[in-house]
């Protein structure tokens, strides 16, 4: 549930229930971004509306469901790809292994060396294209300063 003193929306739609990106509005919302000194001049860039970039499910008694994020949605043959959902549906059943992708490129990337029963799960799961998927072995998946798996080094090495 949003908290108290805002309210949410799906962003396409300006719906209270929905899938979609969150939108959330209220009076403690940043005035926005300052890159230098300068940028404090701007005033209230966001007017008390975020964007968050979470994809989200609010059902009708208005609680929230994030099931993925906006940057982690690519296209495979202009079908649209959550890779936040197959990696967890791969998570479930193997462990230490993450998803990045760019259009028509999905990469899924274990720390297991048993690559196989990866790819078959994800052939006969999802039912893409063999051409589009890749399955690769790594050491160990990378994780940034906070913790949390390092997608954009990993995107920018192996995509």
């Amino acid at each position: 549930m949003p908290i108290s003193c805002g309210q949410v929306c799906i962003n396409e739609t300006g719906e209270k229930s929905g899938t979609g990106e969150l939108c959330y509005i209220g009076p403690n919302v940043a005035l926005g971004y300052a890159n230098n000194y300068t940028d404090l001049k701007l005033g209230d860039v966001f007017k008390g509306t975020l964007l968050t970039g979470d994809i989200v499910d609010i059902d009708s008694d208005g609680f929230i469901k994030i099931v993925g994020r906006n940057k982690r949605f690519i296209k495979i043959t202009d079908i649209s790809v959550n890779l936040d959902k197959i990696e967890k549906d791969l998570n479930e059943l193997y462990s230490f292994l993450v998803v990045v992708g760019k259009d028509d490129k999905l990469i899924v990337l274990s720390e297991s060396e048993d690559l196989m029963p990866i790819k078959q799960f994800i052939n006969n799961q999802y039912n893409f294209n063999k051409t589009y998927i890749k399955v690769k072995h790594i050491e160990k998946i990378p994780l940034n300063a906070s913790g949390k798996t390092n997608y954009k080094l990993l995107t920018e090495k192996y995509c």
